[in-house]
């Protein structure tokens, strides 16, 4: 077997491959820096030669140094954590591996497979595994940090009827908007969807918008069309349940908490949903006189675990929201925005029936951003409107300012800078201290400045 991979496959680091066909515009050339777009997402990511296979081994490191100032760095007075505090400045920083197989047969069928490797974030081991010294000496610390896989899928693909994907991966509005161009991410490492909020515990704002972890870990199948036209695709996916490649459909149905239950006796089932699928469509292209677009509108539906027999526990509603996003661009220039609202808590969270203050969700963003030669630099306003924690009397609202840039020194590393600004607030929420009563600590506010190096290949 290994004779005959080494016979068949092009062995090849990502730059080395040729060119690949693109479905719902993703790009395969952009570079393993930054949110990579290209790299973590788009498939066909080389388009061999018909009967031979091309590998490809990419990655990514960030190493990020910041200075951050927040309400949340000191205990509150009067509480057994009153004296604690945090200094302002720190490091921080992970890194990506990005391994699969592109293919094409001879007559003319695209397959292949995709993982994306992650370490865990700092300070927050995977489920089930427990550190005793997370924050003890180095070496500890390092050894106590483990790799995961994000995505994990395979798929076939064909020019004149679009793309399939098969596994832990994203649904189309996720695919739609990998360059994070309406979302305002594409001019620094994401805002407060990217590495600047790791410095801020509990002030640290929301990030609800579906492209983050909770849409594109989950096992679904995914759809996109060819390219149409000049620019326009659609999609459609399901997945039915949040699990992912570690899935556990063996259980009995008493026991409980496992990917296939439909209804369950344990109140800690309930908040989970199931049976999501999306729709949505694309357009990136020309409009007039030099002006190009960058747009894109979905759906987001699901249903949840439904509450068997349990009486006075918190009920909750599936997903049912619309996302839009849209940009135009000309010179270098770009204005952009994105919404996305309905029934729900967050990303693909269903939304808890608070008695009271039952609120949908609403989440925007818009902003200017700017682009020649080597640099880029733009600026966003974010506000996201919530129920927020349950153990609340009132809902919650964030609201976030990013200003930030980067400057490409060579294919291949980037350097970067975000300046942000946040506040957070729900009445009857303490954020600062555990040990503190819930009418102290309703609102945070955070400011700080992250600079990041990233090397990709």
């Amino acid at each position: 077997m290994r004779k005959l991979l080494l016979a068949s496959a092009a062995l090849a680091f990502s730059a080395g491959g040729a060119s690949a066909a693109t479905f719902g515009q993703q790009d395969p050339t952009a570079p393993a820096s930054g949110i990579s777009p290209g790299v973590c997402c788009a498939t066909p990511r080389n388009a061999p030669d018909p009967g031979k296979v091309v590998v490809h081994m990419d990655g990514a490191i960030w190493i990020d140094a910041g200075y951050a100032s927040a309400n949340v760095d000191r205990g509150e007075a009067g509480t057994p954590n009153a004296d604690a505090k945090n200094q302002p400045y720190g490091m921080s920083g992970f890194a990506r591996l990005y391994f699969g197989v592109d293919g094409q047969t001879m007559n003319g069928l695209k397959y292949g497979g995709h993982t994306e490797i992650r370490t865990d974030f700092p300070g927050s081991p995977p489920g089930g595994f427990t550190v005793t010294s997370v924050y003890g000496q180095p070496s500890s610390n390092s050894t106590a940090t483990l790799l995961y896989f994000r995505r994990a899928y395979v798929y076939l693909a064909g020019d004149s009827w679009g793309l399939l994907r098969i596994g832990q991966g994203d649904g189309p509005v996720g695919i739609f908007n990998q360059h994070a161009v309406t979302t305002g991410e594409a001019f620094d490492l994401g805002g407060w969807d990217g590495d600047a909020p790791d410095f801020f515990g509990n002030a640290a704002l929301a990030w609800p918008f579906l492209d983050t972890g909770n849409e594109y870990d989950s096992n679904k199948i995914t759809y996109v069309s060819p390219t149409l036209g000049t620019g326009f695709s659609f999609g459609v996916s399901f997945a039915p349940s949040s699990s992912n490649a570690s899935a556990n459909s063996g259980s009995n149905a008493a026991s409980g908490s496992f990917d296939r239950q439909s209804s369950s006796t344990l109140a800690s089932d309930l908040a989970r949903g199931r049976n999501f699928f999306e729709v949505a469509a694309d357009y990136k292209g020309p409009v007039f006189g030099g002006v190009t677009t960058d747009s894109g509108i979905g759906y987001l539906g699901s249903g949840v675990v439904n509450n068997a027999t349990i009486g006075g526990v918190q009920k909750f509603e599936g997903v049912s929201a619309g996302d839009l996003g849209l940009s135009f661009s000309y010179a270098g220039a770009t204005l952009f925005g994105h919404v996305y609202a309905g029934q729900m808590d967050g990303s693909m969270a269903p939304l808890p029936k608070i008695v009271g203050r039952h609120k949908d969700g609403l989440a925007w963003v818009a902003g200017p951003m700017y682009s020649t030669g080597p640099w880029t630099m733009g600026a966003s306003y974010y506000v996201f409107e919530s129920e927020g924690s349950a153990g609340g009397t009132g809902n919650r609202m964030e609201r976030g300012l990013d200003l930030g840039g980067n400057y490409n020194i060579t294919k291949g590393i980037d350097l970067y800078a975000s300046l942000i600004y946040g506040t957070r607030y729900q009445r009857g929420v303490n954020f600062i201290d555990p040990a503190g009563t819930a009418t102290e600590g309703n609102r945070t506010v955070a400011r700080g400045l992250v600079a990041s190096i990233v090397v990709g290949w």
